[in-house]
């Protein structure tokens, strides 16, 4: 079974994936304080101009507030890298830098997996003496 997690972990875990949230609360505040922003980004990604923005920012904010909470933490890290793949996927047709997404997704799951013990445990950095 595996600890509870040092103090050390408890620390890097927020810190690694805490620019993740911040970056997704602030795309959150423009998806609703700005939809026509919103609208021209679609259609330069040449979404339909009918796409759902309103709806695409509150399942995201749902994400976040799922996150947060430890048990459902994983899973929520999973369905978060899959909308960043899907990010960054819409940028390659245009030729534009796609790193954004990946680099976000990365910081969502090492925050992850310095909090979970169990996920630790899954996926080891060493190989325990047994």
């Amino acid at each position: 079974m595996a600890d509870s997690g040092s103090n050390k972990t408890t620390w890097i875990g927020p810190t690694r994936s805490g620019p993740a949230l911040l970056f997704f609360v602030f795309a959150l505040a423009i998806a609703l304080l700005t939809p026509e922003m919103v609208a021209h980004g679609f259609a330069h990604y040449n979404y339909p101009p009918n796409a759902p923005g309103r709806a695409l920012a509150a399942e995201r904010m749902g994400s976040l507030l799922v996150y947060t909470i430890p048990q459902t933490s994983i899973s929520v890290a999973r369905f978060l890298a899959a909308n960043l793949g899907a990010a960054a996927a819409a940028h390659l047709p245009l030729g534009e830098p796609f790193f954004l997404p990946v680099r976000l997704g990365i910081l969502l799951w090492l925050g992850v997996f310095f909090l979970e013990p169990r996920l630790r445990d899954f996926v080891p950095l060493r190989r325990r003496n047994r």
